[in-house]
């Protein structure tokens, strides 16, 4: 009676060990945001208010659950470009600082950050561009110019 016992408590400690541990790896967070985003935007560059137009963008899945990709956009040849790789955690998604180059070679550093309430997805990112303006100054010499855009969307899935 004793060895069926201990046995039986041995088994029960093992069931018990084995139903505590977790399976690591990625949550499926980025099931909510994978799709199609169509909202209005306003755009403001150097502190000047540039334009409110609708924007779109298009997540699909990332490296894992708590990853999405969103490719720039841009039209004809200027299309593509540097893939953004967004960090989820739950309802909020983040762009970590990312060194970006479009279809056309432009060169820019943009982040942003974003959080899904309810079917809104409300969306703030930061571009910075550095560029040369030829002949850009009185003497007709080139000048370097530093733009700082931000970009507020307020999206909702199509």
């Amino acid at each position: 009676m004793k060895k069926s016992t201990v046995a039986l408590v041995c088994f029960s400690l093992s069931v018990i060990v084995l139903n505590s541990c977790t399976k690591s790896g990625s949550s499926n967070d980025s099931s909510n945001f994978i799709g199609k985003w169509v909202g209005p935007g306003t755009s403001t560059v150097n502190g000047v208010v540039q334009s409110s137009k609708s924007d779109t963008l298009v997540f699909v899945a990332g490296s894992d659950g708590n990853h999405v990709n969103i490719q720039p956009g841009g039209t004809g040849s200027c299309s593509g470009g540097t893939i953004l790789s967004f960090v989820i955690n739950a309802s909020a998604l983040r762009l970590p600082s990312t060194a970006v180059t479009d279809g056309c070679g432009q060169k820019y550093t943009m982040a942003g950050t974003g959080n899904l309430n309810g079917g809104t997805l409300a969306m703030n990112f930061q571009e910075t561009i550095i560029d040369t303006v030829h002949g850009g100054s009185s003497k007709g010499t080139d000048t370097v110019i530093k733009l700082s855009a931000q970009i507020v969307l307020t999206l909702t899935k199509k």
